[in-house]
């Protein structure tokens, strides 16, 4: 048996992205223990993984916080004694974790981000059209180089069906026949954020057409603001903003027909692909896949 850490601490899209990778990783080898850190927040993320996964909070605003926190953080990973650390994100925090692991002789992996690729994919001029590799793979290639080949056979966290719809029904109603989409129009980098004129066009799209429900995801108080004024033009969109826990908003996005924003980085999670469509970031990257085959 070994013992395997896995480090990627944000953003939560890119935390829910290691998921099918982790799973597929405990059900290859359920013979290893596994243990994701990252930030505590996201822990409802990773419940309902085979027995074989842990999680350990990292508090990065408090005890955790600085130099003197991290190694706060490292004496406490020590104690746990890991055979193999996975570092799923690259950036300094947990750069710096992986060198005190180096330093104790442990073997560590990083991820290839493929940045120079992706510059020369969006730069303004001689562009080079090349396929990416997708964050799933970029994960499942860290653990391959410790020795860990991983087959993406991931279904949903919810096996072959859906959340219990029981959990989410006094918030969200009967679905009957209609078509229910996900947005989350919000970013923590502006340059991801499609903008809000852009997408309220979207919202009222959608809105006009009685057999389509939209559920607006986010959080904080200016975000509550734009879905209010949003809400009081389109009374059939439904602000999502403390009405569930991050576990029952998955529930209630894999019983949606399309998702934008974090919501299709969920869509992964929950297994289904074919109803995400993209707004914000690079033009060279965006994508838009049968919204109207979805929704009229």
């Amino acid at each position: 048996m070994a013992r395997i850490l896995i480090i990627r601490f944000s953003a939560l899209g890119d935390v829910a992205m290691t998921i099918p990778v982790i799973h597929s990783l405990a059900v290859q080898y359920p013979q290893h223990e596994i243990t994701v850190l990252s930030r505590a927040v996201w822990q409802p993320l990773f419940q309902g993984l085979p027995a074989n996964v842990g999680f350990v909070g990292a508090d990065l605003t408090g005890k955790h916080k600085g130099l003197w926190g991290l190694n706060s953080l490292y004496s406490e990973l020590k104690a746990m004694h890991f055979d193999y650390i996975a570092d799923f994100h690259h950036v300094l925090r947990s750069k710096y974790l992986c060198l005190r692991f180096r330093l104790a002789n442990k073997p560590v992996a990083s991820i290839c981000k493929g940045r120079a690729g992706k510059k020369k994919l969006v730069r303004r001029h001689d562009k080079v059209m090349e396929n990416q590799k997708s964050s799933f793979r970029r994960y499942a290639d860290v653990l391959e180089k410790l020795g860990l080949p991983v087959l993406l056979n991931f279904s949903s966290i919810y096996g072959e069906g859906k959340g219990n719809f029981a959990e989410i029904e006094p918030v969200t109603g009967p679905k009957e026949n209609q078509k229910w989409i996900g947005i989350a129009p919000f970013a923590k980098h502006i340059g991801k954020i499609y903008p809000l004129e852009l997408q309220e066009q979207v919202i009222a799209h959608f809105a006009a057409n009685p057999q389509v429900k939209v559920f607006l995801f986010g959080g904080g108080k200016s975000e509550q603001e734009v879905f209010d004024t949003w809400i009081a033009k389109y009374p059939s969109v439904v602000s999502m903003i403390g009405k569930l826990n991050m576990r029952t908003e998955l529930n209630l996005m894999s019983h949606c027909d399309a998702f934008n924003g974090f919501c299709q980085y969920a869509f992964g999670v929950l297994g289904q692909y074919s109803g995400c469509f993209y707004l914000g970031g690079h033009s060279s990257l965006c994508r838009f896949y049968g919204l109207e085959a979805i929704a009229g």
